[in-house]
Parts: structure tokens; sequence; C-alpha cells
């Protein structure tokens, strides 16, 4: 049952990264353009949402019902990443409210003041490095769960381009959104 229900929710990341993949292109093309076609903004918005909703419940499942594998007490560089994992998963629910609320401002065309901005501009480059770290931290995990990586070299590998991979997806949207948040009107 243990196997099974880690990799249902394996598969759930997987397809959270897809439609997340979607939502930061399409989302960063519009900020950086102008071009924004709010039918697919938005569908590709609610399949992150779904998947990534769909994830949380199974990691939940995992990690609180079901002992994860996890050995926190083990490799201290293992620890590390299980941690940083696990809070980086918390963050993202946790900033996700200030993301929509953020996106609310943006859609209703308001001016924004410098406090808002800054809260907009924080609390975003947050939420994109809580989910690349999420991503970083995860993406390995998920393919030993597959059986996909069998060996820790191919592991360390899979980590470094994952890391590389996350790092750009951390610095493209951090860009469209800042240019686009301080150029806002006043």
């Amino acid at each position: 049952m243990d196997a099974s229900m880690k990799k249902i929710n394996a598969v759930w990341g997987w397809l959270s990264i897809i439609a997340l993949l979607g939502h930061l292109a399409t989302m960063s093309y519009s900020l950086l353009t102008g071009w924004y076609d709010f039918a697919i903004c938005k569908a590709l918005a609610y399949a992150t949402a779904i998947t990534v909703g769909g994830h949380v419940v199974f990691a939940l499942i995992v990690v609180m019902f079901l002992h994860d594998g996890a050995n926190l007490g083990g490799n201290a560089g293992l620890n590390k990443r299980t941690i940083l994992q696990r809070a980086s998963g918390i963050a993202i629910l946790v900033l996700l409210v200030a993301h929509v609320h953020s996106f609310g401002f943006i859609t209703a065309g308001e001016p924004l003041d410098a406090p808002t901005k800054a809260f907009i501009i924080v609390t975003e480059v947050l939420f994109f490095a809580a989910i690349c770290t999420h991503l970083a931290t995860s993406f390995s995990k998920s393919l030993i769960t597959w059986g996909l990586i069998r060996e820790e070299s191919t592991e360390r590998r899979v980590n470094l381009i994952a890391e590389i991979v996350c790092a750009v997806l951390f610095v493209v949207p951090c860009f469209a959104l800042v240019r686009f948040v301080l150029t806002w009107m006043t």
C-alpha cells in the first residue's frame, strides 16, 4: 500500500510540474509582452491548482499516515533535502494565498502604491523560490519511487540537472513579475 500511494503521489507531482510549466511560461510571457488570453491563462492556473491539490492530498497521506521511508536521523545530505522538500511544500501552500491575492490586484487594473508593490514582489519571489526548491528537492525522489533511478550517482546527476533547471525557472518569472510590477501604474 505504501509503495502504490507513493507512486500515485509521484504521478500527481509530475502532472503538477507539467501544468505549472505551462502556467509559468504563459504568465511570464504575458507579463513580459502584454499579451494575455484570459481563457488560456485561467485554464492553466486551474490545471495547476487541481494537480497540486491532488499532489498535496497524496503527499499528506504518505507523510502523515504511512511511513514514507524518510530517515531524518540518517545521512545528513538526505536529511537536508527532505527537510527542504517538506518546508518548501508548506511554504508553497502558505504563499499561495498571497499569490492569488496578487493576481487579483493585477486583473483589477488598480493603481498600486509602493507598499503594495513591495508586498507583491516579496511574496511572489518567495513563492517562486518555494516552488523551485520543492521541485529541485523532489524530482529525483519521484524517479526513485518509480524505479527509474537505482544508483546514487544517477540521483546526484539528476539532482544537479533539476537544480539548474529550477534556477532558470526561478529567474525568468521573477524577472517578468518584478519588471511588470515596477512599471505598473501608481
